[in-house]
């Protein structure tokens, strides 16, 4: 929480249907991975300590017990954690069995919000084994059968209800409350009243499978109504091992503000985007951020950049030789770029091969983990060498292998966790192979719309760029999906 904003995040962990302990292990590690991004609200999926599609089993007492004491276990993980966070699961109450959004902080359930609307059509039928929420008062209910710890505030009584607000008391203008799936599909949804009760935030636990164009109606129905009711809206659908049947999830998170969608998360995925940053060492031992090897072309100075140092190197211009609308550009540390981008946005950190002598990848190992951004940050280097040192300096860092070449058994290399390989050279069947050995293929430099497309079609697992923007926007696209369709049909004839 700073200057009046607060970091949220909509989260979808691979969930195993009808494992619980499963699944709260894998929440705990998105959890925990949100915690390291200082964000103050989380949001998970509905069900997602069960599972959506685990139809009839939800009549188990079995699998409903397993889903309390799972919940249980999540609020005893996160006494430590400063967040308001949501999950989502079947709850039993005076003999009916609802779906409810489960609202946790500092190591207590602080709320149940139950769903109010339950589908009964195509192939929807939760109402075969859930009942609606009616629109009435709040009760406090003795939900809690482990026993009070004397040290702490810990309540008996939870709130159940649909007219549930959350509000910090640090932070009042930091108020929340929730709605489930087809709440938000329906002609008066839950959230008008919310937001007319003092709700700035409005958060959506869903199970929204796929069709071709329902990503594009659903991200219009989110951001028209963040637009409505002039509110924050952050919707967290299931996704990546969900169904059992012939539904698809797809995953599709968003956040949304009066009418802007700020961030979508990429569909059929649970995926991480990177900005890519190339790193090599000045005269004096300081890394910095540059690609080229030579400054002739950024700086107009034939000389190596090794060759100078860190103070030589703040002297130069970086930005006229390209444009004057970048004069005054400088090379900067990579101590820098990293406290810039820490909590923001993930790094693909390439080490430029500069001698095998080097203490490059110790350096920037080194530094990385006194900043704390194991999770945030790739290393990747044409170097095998560099990865390995790197590797031997911590185990827990992500390394691929820049290759020109589509040969060699680089599959099997210990140090490597994926291959990072020019586009026209990747085929079908060197993913499969990489696949096979637990390895991931990352492509570059993938541009044109086409290629885009024809990459997410064969199953890369990563595309680099340099429009974002316009990857984001193709594979978003509904023709993208009816062109997969198009080609699964021409596989299997």
């Amino acid at each position: 929480m700073k200057h009046g904003f607060i970091k949220v995040a909509a989260a979808t962990p691979r969930v195993t249907v009808a494992d619980c302990k499963a699944n709260g292990e894998e929440i705990l590690k998105a959890i925990h991975e949100m915690e390291k991004e200082h964000v103050k609200l989380m949001v998970f999926p509905e069900f997602c300590i069960t599972g959506y599609t685990c139809h009839d089993l939800f009549l188990q007492r079995c699998l409903l017990d397993s889903a309390w004491d799972e919940l249980l276990h999540i609020a005893e993980e996160t006494r430590e954690t400063d967040a308001l966070i949501f999950v989502g699961l079947p709850l039993r109450h005076r003999g009916k069995l609802y779906n409810v959004a489960a609202a946790l902080n500092h190591g207590r359930i602080v709320g149940f919000v139950p769903k109010t609307h339950i589908p009964n059509y195509n192939e929807f039928y939760e109402q075969r084994q859930f009942a609606g929420a009616e629109e009435e008062d709040v009760e406090f209910v003795d939900f809690l059968k482990c026993e009070k710890n004397e040290e702490d505030e810990f309540w008996d009584e939870i709130p159940f209800g649909t007219e549930l607000i959350f509000e910090c008391k640090e932070f009042p203008e930091f108020t929340v409350a929730a709605e489930l799936c087809e709440d938000l599909w329906v002609p008066a949804p839950p959230s008008i009243r919310h937001a007319v009760n003092g709700a700035h935030i409005i958060v959506n636990l869903s199970a929204s499978d796929e069709m071709v164009g329902k990503d594009s109606y659903r991200r219009t129905l989110i951001s028209g109504q963040s637009a409505r009711l002039i509110c924050g809206y952050i919707y967290a659908s299931a996704g990546e091992g969900e169904s059992t049947q012939d539904l698809v999830f797809g995953g599709q998170n968003m956040i949304a503000e009066n009418g802007s969608m700020l961030a979508e998360s990429r569909r059929f995925e649970n995926g991480i985007i990177y900005s890519e940053i190339d790193v090599q060492l000045s005269e004096d031992g300081v890394p910095v951020v540059c690609h080229d090897l030579n400054l002739a072309r950024v700086a107009g100075v034939d000389v190596s950049l090794k060759n100078l140092t860190f103070d030589q190197l703040e002297q130069l211009d970086v930005g006229s030789h390209f444009s004057s609308r970048f004069e005054g550009e400088k090379i900067p540390s990579l101590e820098e770029v990293l406290e810039a981008c820490k909590g923001r946005i993930r790094l693909n950190i390439e080490l430029k091969s500069i001698g095998t002598k080097s203490p490059l990848p110790e350096v920037v190992t080194e530094m990385i983990k006194e900043m704390g951004m194991e999770d945030q940050c790739v290393i990747t280097s044409v170097s095998l060498d560099y990865l390995k040192r790197v590797k031997e300096a911590e185990p827990e860092l992500k390394t691929g292998y820049i290759l020109a070449a589509a040969y060699g058994s680089y599959y099997k290399n210990e140090f490597v966790d994926f291959i990072s390989i020019r586009s026209s050279l990747v085929t079908k069947k060197q993913i499969q192979a990489a696949h096979e050995y637990g390895k991931a293929i990352h492509v570059w430099t993938v541009n044109s719309r086409s290629e885009i497309e024809q990459m997410a079609l064969i199953g890369v697992d990563n595309i680099i760029t340099d429009y974002p923007a316009r990857a984001k926007e193709v594979l978003y696209q509904p023709h993208v999906a009816k062109n997969l369709l198009a080609y699964i049909r021409m596989v299997m004839k």
